[in-house]
């Protein structure tokens, strides 16, 4: 019967205490602790998939901005340019690409556009052609993909000039 009793009561604690009683006895982990650490392995899951998408995501990026600029190059091919050398320029310029938004014999007249623009906010540069003509260039740059941006932007504008053209400086 003394056993029987013994019995009854150990199994009476177990009952009560559960097993982490006996688990922390035996030197195991106790339930708080699997929890915590299903909860650790949780954060690490999240962690690396979150990653995974940072890394997914800047290789679409990169891969957008070079389909862009591969449009850019094909969109220009449509565009009507010029090299300088062709036609004339008095003096070469700073860059290599402009879009020239108007030609005119009068430089006071070349002078008003060239500050229209600049008022804005496009950035103008005169263009003096040995002929004595002179262009209004805007938005110059070294950067096809650049200048293919501000011809787009600029063909958008209500006040853009339809006979708008690039000069490519060679």
């Amino acid at each position: 019967m003394r056993q029987f009793s013994l019995l009854a009561i150990l199994l009476f604690a177990l009952f009560v205490c559960g097993c982490d009683a006996l688990r922390s006895l035996a030197g195991r982990p106790t339930s708080a602790d699997i929890q915590a650490k299903r909860e650790a392995i949780a954060r690490h899951k999240t962690v690396q998939d979150s990653l995974r998408k940072a890394s997914a995501t800047a290789a679409l990026v990169a891969q957008r901005e070079s389909a862009d600029s591969a449009a850019s190059v094909e969109g220009l091919r449509k565009v009507p340019r010029f090299s300088s050398d062709r036609i004339g320029l008095s003096s070469k310029p700073s860059l290599r690409y402009y879009i020239v938004v108007g030609m005119y014999s009068n430089s006071v007249n070349a002078g008003r556009a060239a500050d229209l623009m600049e008022s804005r906010g496009y950035p103008a540069e005169i263009l003096v052609y040995k002929s004595g003509k002179n262009a209004v260039g805007i938005c110059g740059s070294n950067k096809i993909g650049e200048l293919y941006a501000s011809f787009c932007r600029f063909r958008s504008e209500p006040f853009c000039p339809g006979g708008v053209w690039i000069l490519v400086n060679e």
